[in-house]
């Protein structure tokens, strides 16, 4: 009786944290159908305008572009970068991997705006601020601490005696861990691929320092939205990071029981 009373009350504890965290991302939802011409909560009415002028404005549309680009160029060179960090702090011997580990996480503790005003300095002098080159490059490294952390959890589960065996029987290195290693350590790729992705997705104080006037990102058309106006679209805008999100997710989980599976 004790223990079931525990149980359930850990539940409770437990529903409550999550709602307590989720909720207020889920109010933009409703939010985001009102068909007035200001952001209201509980909404008056249904209406998709919103997302109709989302969809439509050339200033949203090419934030969002801008976006997804960064992102899918960043995720890659996270996940690319990570997975071989990982691999070599995971399995070398080196004396001083520990502290390589903590320059290689440097970018997730540090303070953004300090990363920031760092990364403004040196690509102003590469010439590259307002292009999405430099903010490539800024979300990578800061989506690499990501990539290093989950790689290297799923690293240590995997017997790193299969990969000699593969070599004992002709495979090269590079084959025997392309076709060995990096099948077990799917899932932990994919969710770090994810991470990065969506960090780079989400950011906006790096983008206020980077983007100029010409690399604008769907995060700081938003933040410009609410600091100039209290603009209605960032709702429909908030929604559909959250959805994108949540859709990567969903993916990278399926993706991971899949593999499991096989």
């Amino acid at each position: 009786m004790t223990q079931t009373a525990g149980r359930v009350g850990a539940w409770v504890i437990t529903a409550v944290i999550v709602l307590f965290l989720i909720l207020p991302s889920l109010i933009v939802i409703p939010i985001s159908v009102n068909p007035g011409q200001f952001m209201q909560f509980p909404p008056k009415g249904f209406s998709l305008h919103w997302y109709h002028t989302f969809f439509t404005q050339s200033a949203w549309l090419s934030s969002l572009f801008h976006t997804l680009i960064v992102s899918v160029i960043a995720a890659v060179i996270a996940t690319v970068l990570g997975t071989a960090t990982a691999v070599g702090l995971v399995r070398s011997r080196l004396p001083l991997r520990n502290f390589a580990r903590g320059v290689f996480l440097v970018p997730m503790i540090m303070p953004t705006m300090i990363l920031g005003i760092g990364l403004f300095r040196l690509f102003a002098s590469w010439h590259l601020i307002g292009t999405l080159t430099s903010l490539s490059l800024a979300y990578g490294a800061l989506g690499l601490p990501l990539v290093v952390l989950t790689v290297s959890g799923g690293l240590q589960a995997v017997d790193e005696r299969l990969e000699h065996a593969a070599r004992s029987l002709g495979a090269g290195p590079l084959r025997a861990f392309l076709s060995v290693t990096v099948p077990l350590l799917r899932p932990s790729i994919a969710a770090g691929a994810v991470f990065a992705f969506i960090v780079a997705f989400d950011e906006v104080v790096i983008a206020t320092f980077l983007s100029g006037t010409t690399a604008v990102t769907l995060p700081l058309q938003m933040w410009l939205g609410l600091r100039f106006e209290i603009n209605p679209v960032i709702p429909a805008a908030s929604t559909v990071t959250l959805a994108t999100a949540v859709a990567l997710f969903f993916i990278v989980d399926r993706w991971g029981r899949r593999g499991e599976v096989t």
